[in-house]
């Protein structure tokens, strides 16, 4: 989706590696095809019991490869909660493979940790009306198929961090992922990446998908204009090494 595309933006859909399908986020995916003035490309990947880790990863990575390979324009990366998760593999194996990283990266409410540890998690979790406190051990039972929760390829939290590409993380006061996302923030601040976090007040869980509320159009007009910035950077600096 996008008229008069600048550049193609890969969207991660989340619902825990188990649900979810890219049309069923259509306010995101529109809104950003709109205000970054990019084609988005959002795949169908594998979901868990079936498909339990690393398919989904994998599939994600084999779109990303395709995208990179058959374009010179500017490439981005997003993704919500669990397609925060594998936006993060994505790019740790993109670039373990000598693959293209993404020019920038926006996270919504990203599950980079999926260790089912409640004292990960934010200890007012009933506010959160997204998101259950059982659905930690759930996914990580689904998608993790027994394997140890601090595997990068489930929790990229662990997995190499410093060239992550600029990246932008959204939360909100009321996400039982709070914590792990001023975590990750502060990791990612630590390994020397480009990174911004905005805390929404009063918000929860990937609160972008519920349009009717002005502060999702809001906060997607700040993702874009990150990301904007970020594109135009890049092109700046192609063009000075080109010289």
């Amino acid at each position: 989706t996008g008229a008069s595309a600048r550049g193609t933006l890969v969207y991660l859909v989340g619902g825990g590696v188990t649900v979810g399908r890219p049309y069923s986020d259509m306010p995101i995916i529109g809104a950003l095809a709109e205000w970054c003035q990019v084609e988005v490309i959002a795949p169908k990947y594998r979901l868990a019991p079936e498909y339990p880790a690393p398919s989904a990863a994998n599939d994600c990575i084999a779109v990303w490869q395709e995208v990179a390979a058959a374009s010179n324009s500017p490439l981005l990366l997003a993704g919500e909660s669990a397609g925060g998760n594998l936006a993060v593999v994505l790019v740790q194996q993109a670039l373990s493979r000598g693959l293209r990283r993404p020019d920038a990266m926006a996270l919504l409410s990203p599950a980079v940790d999926l260790r089912t540890d409640l004292g990960l998690y934010e200890p007012t979790t009933y506010s959160d009306p997204t998101l259950s406190p059982l659905l930690p051990a759930e996914v990580l039972a689904a998608y993790g198929s027994g394997r140890d929760p601090t595997d990068p390829s489930l929790s990229p939290l662990f997995g190499p961090l410093a060239d992550m590409p600029p990246t932008m993380i959204t939360t909100g006061t009321r996400d039982m992922l709070l914590s792990m996302c001023l975590r990750f923030y502060r990791q990612l601040k630590r390994a020397g990446v480009d990174v911004e976090c905005r805390v929404w007040d009063g918000l929860w869980h990937v609160f972008e998908y519920y349009d009717q509320y002005p502060e999702s159009a809001e906060s997607l007009k700040e993702i874009s204009a990150f990301l904007n910035e970020k594109v135009r950077r890049a092109v700046l600096d192609s063009c000075d090494e080109s010289k």
